[in-house]
């Protein structure tokens, strides 16, 4: 906090100086002016929160000076330090923001009872403004909710008069707009968001585009940038001027995202339509036109809707390789997946067509696929059965689709589920759980966590404590426990051996807690049971 003290006489100034404790108030700066003149200088140039201020001074005296400061802004404390008591003096320096009128020699703990009420005041008027600026931020983001939602509404279908008359409300210049083009916006990041991108993060960098087109469009003159509100990796656009200007403004906006953001924004773009009443025609164009896009050749970041749109098809249809997968996966051989998904691959580049709601789609029957294959193959009490991995659509960095990426991510999922099936057939040929016991009654001394025997076994944890519960009638706990009990017995025929030693070298780290459990299998402590079996 930043003062400033105005007297033509440096003693006084001085003084001041030295009776206020200013680090206890929380004022770093004290400036200094020994006329008015230089003070309004130093107020436009510093702007301190308090003045301290005489009345009598040369060029520009107290009550001028006071005038300034109120033509000029308040919301800063004034304290007026006079050696005259004139009753106009003080109501004038009232009428004009003074805070206190204190008459010369000035008392030191006034002086400091006044300087601490104009920082009180002045901390106030602060945090009031901070409470008034959230909430005219809290207010604006509300209007921007609202707007955003009745334009979703119009996107959606045709909105009724109300939601109509509310948008116009909102936003009067619309009233104007006859005919308007729809555009959505994809940006790469927002793609790859269906890799498992927070929610809020892709909120965040998705207002950060809208923000970025809404700069381009201009505050309404071109169009309206906002969230979609029907998918939360898309950004609305709505753009006046015509389906050429459109499409030439939505070619700007995606190279200044790119440009912008570092990543590929893709824009579909609707054709020209009355408006508000068949906007939601426009919007279903843009979304076809964006889904229907080449995935192996994405030259042009601009798609732009045609009749053609509809007609287009990848071709290629997963359910005519499904047979081939299952028999490479039986196989148990990852040489024979890897060249399956190599053929596939090889039918995707001979084709040179792959739009994006076909990958899509393929992505939905691979994921069904492999859930017929995991309840065919692994039964539900097999202990085997692990939470499947989405499958990603696999992404470059600038959003662009990647052909060799897809290859990568299906050979690597393949051949888990290969390994993951080949498990189930080893284990089914063994006796897994008496394989365990074994593995505890070698290991006994250890700390053996559950999840270290899953790993080992390659068995999920409920399956493992279910099946050592049925087979042997207790639990792992109950089960090591008594094995150490077995060996410890043992160890204490010899009188050599200390308590603390024998807890040791059964597996208990503290000597107590192997008493405690002794007492509990035994019927009575260690040291009562070496006694009894020694005859002493």
């Amino acid at each position: 906090m930043r003062v400033l003290l105005v007297d033509d006489e440096p003693h006084v100034r001085k003084s001041v100086r030295l009776l206020i404790d200013w680090k206890s108030l929380g004022i770093d700066t004290v400036l200094e002016a020994d006329n008015g003149v230089a003070a309004t200088t130093i107020i436009q140039a510093m702007e301190p929160e308090i003045v301290i201020m005489d009345m009598m001074m040369p060029f520009k005296n107290g009550m001028e000076l006071l005038e300034w400061m109120q033509q000029h802004g308040g919301g800063r404390s004034i304290i007026v330090i006079s050696g005259h008591s004139d009753f106009e003096f003080m109501r004038h320096a009232i009428r004009h923001g003074g805070m206190d009128y204190l008459l010369k020699p000035v008392d030191k703990s006034e002086l400091q009872k006044a300087v601490r009420k104009a920082v009180d005041s002045c901390n106030a008027a602060k945090q009031q403004m901070l409470e008034l600026r959230q909430l005219s931020g809290e207010m604006n983001e509300m209007r921007s909710l609202r707007r955003d939602k009745l334009l979703a509404e119009l996107l959606a279908g045709p909105a009724s008069e109300t939601v109509q008359e509310a948008l116009l409300r909102e936003l009067p210049s619309l009233r104007n707009v006859k005919r308007c083009t729809a555009a959505i916006i994809r940006p790469g990041f927002a793609e790859r968001g269906m890799s498992g991108l927070p929610a809020s993060r892709l909120h965040e960098l998705l207002l950060n585009v809208v923000s970025i087109a809404g700069r381009a469009l201009g505050p309404e003159e071109k169009g309206l940038a906002f969230l979609s509100g029907t998918d939360i990796r898309e950004v609305a656009l709505l753009i006046w001027d015509g389906l050429p200007e459109a499409v030439s403004l939505a070619g700007a906006i995606a190279q200044t995202l790119s440009e912008s953001l570092k990543v590929r924004c893709d824009i579909g773009v609707g054709g020209e339509r009355e408006f508000p009443h068949f906007l939601h025609q426009s919007y279903r164009e843009a979304s076809e036109a964006l889904r229907s896009r080449n995935m192996l050749h994405l030259h042009n970041a601009v798609q732009q809707w045609s009749q053609e749109t509809r007609e287009r098809d990848g071709r290629l249809k997963f359910y005519k390789f499904e047979e081939t997968i299952y028999l490479a996966i039986r196989s148990a051989n990852a040489g024979q997946i890897e060249a399956v998904v190599r053929q596939w691959i090889d039918s995707i580049r001979a084709v040179g067509f792959l739009p994006l709601n076909v990958l899509q789609q393929w992505r939905e029957e691979y994921q069904l696929f492999k859930t017929r294959l995991a309840e065919e193959l692994l039964p539900n009490d097999s202990g085997q059965r692990e939470d499947e991995p989405a499958f990603l659509i696999p992404l470059q960095e600038d959003g662009g689709f990647s052909l060799e990426g897809l290859q990568q991510e299906l050979n690597a999922d393949l051949i888990r589920l290969q390994q993951q099936l080949l498990r189930v057939q080893q284990s089914a040929n063994r006796n897994v759980i008496g394989e365990i016991a074994q593995f505890l009654e070698s290991n006994y001394m250890r700390d053996i966590t559950l999840q270290e025997i899953s790993d080992r076994f390659y068995l999920n944890k409920e399956y493992i404590s279910r099946r050592f519960k049925n087979q042997f009638d207790e639990t792992i706990t109950d089960y090591v426990n008594r094995i150490r009990i077995k060996k410890a017995k043992v160890l204490l025929l010899n009188p050599q051996l200390k308590i603390a030693e024998i807890a040791q070298m059964v597996g208990y780290h503290d000597d107590k807690y192997f008493s405690r459990v002794f007492k509990k299998w035994v019927g009575q402590p260690p040291n009562e049971y070496r006694g009894s079996v020694s005859g002493v």
